[in-house]
């Protein structure tokens, strides 16, 4: 059920292939697009990395950026500000990343599915397109790629993407944002899994920060795999927790450890992917992804579909929210490793 243990995504490569064969796409040239994220790739897990000086502005206290919400649909306060350098910039997006725009999910960057319309997103990221290396509009959705340096050689990849309604193309029905702390290495990049930078940086989006605003969720999946990690590979140990009623459909990826007979994750050092929705549409997480390219994530062949929270580790929903809705929990998750298949 517990470890003391102190204290992703294929997604993105699929929207952006997506993209490139609908409609336009920009890139700036000068910045190399950021690597494929995928399961299998080298990944450090640490618990705290020593103070340094950033190499772009990072932690500090930063100009106030904010989006206000208005009835009828809200238009974002962000705007194109050419006069902008590029640490104004960076300021600013660490200022959105760090407050939500000034309100709480399912509202994102001070706006609200079924209110917001492609062109008031395509606004909000406009201010951005300037420290991205890959940004796209066209008749599917939008999205935008910025990566944040985060300390010395680590940067914060965040991805957004969104996709308006089938029916009414006037309205985003969909918006996904995904977060990934990297370390520049040789060859690339590899996945760090670091709490301090990502959750200060990300805190409106952590586990304990949902549970603590939005209440218990409809229900919590687990699904995982039984391989032993290596030097040079991670396992991803996902956890689920989804709000259909308000349209959040959110899930935090760590690396798994196998200890003895059990797998080990650990949703304190997790990298955070979610998913809104209009509220209004009452959608299934199923439905949501089969609206994003026709991939529905619970059908992810490398692994057995989710199990329930009781089922997987022995914990009630009650148990699970007591828990992890302290930010100071260090509290892992543990489940047996015969539960789960090993990838292929």
């Amino acid at each position: 059920m517990f470890s003391n243990k102190p204290l992703v995504l294929i997604g993105k490569m699929l929207s952006l292939l997506i993209f490139l064969s609908n409609g336009c796409l920009n890139a700036d040239t000068s910045i190399p697009m950021p690597p494929s994220p995928v399961d299998a790739v080298p990944a450090v897990v640490s618990a705290t990395i020593p103070p340094s000086t950033p190499t772009a502005p990072a932690l500090t206290s930063q100009p106030t950026a904010t989006a206000t919400t208005t009835n009828p649909p809200p238009k974002p306060t962000l705007s194109p500000t050419p006069t902008l350098t590029t640490v104004e910039t960076y300021h600013l997006f660490e200022d959105l990343l760090r407050t939500n725009g000034g309100c709480e999910l399912p509202c994102f960057w001070g706006l609200r599915l079924g209110e917001t319309t492609p062109e008031m997103l395509q606004k909000a990221f406009l201010p951005f397109y300037s420290i991205s290396p890959w940004f796209g509009t066209n008749q599917i959705g939008g999205f935008l790629v910025v990566d944040y340096p985060a300390a010395d050689d680590l940067y914060l990849d965040i991805f957004v993407e969104y996709h308006p309604s089938r029916d009414n193309p006037r309205e985003v029905e969909v918006l996904r944002f995904t977060t990934q702390l990297l370390r520049k290495i040789e060859d690339g990049s590899e996945k760090v899994f670091e709490t301090q930078i990502h959750n200060q940086l990300l805190e409106k989006y952590t586990l304990s920060q949902v549970l603590s605003t939005l209440g218990f969720p409809d229900q919590v999946y687990i699904v995982t795999a039984a391989r032993k990690p290596s030097r040079t590979t991670w396992w991803p140990f996902r956890v689920f927790v989804p709000y259909s009623e308000l349209g959040i459909f959110i899930e935090y990826t760590s690396p798994l450890e196998r200890v003895g007979d059990d797998v080990i994750g650990c949703p304190l050092e997790a990298h955070i992917d979610f998913w809104l929705a209009s509220p209004e549409k009452k959608a299934s997480y199923s439905q949501i992804f089969s609206n994003i390219g026709g991939w529905e994530y619970k059908k992810f062949p490398d692994f057995p579909d989710y199990k329930p929270l009781e089922e997987a580790t022995g914990m009630t929903l009650e148990m699970f929210y007591q828990t992890f809705r302290d930010p100071n929990n260090l509290l892992c998750l543990e489940t047996p490793a015969d539960m789960w298949t090993e990838p292929d």
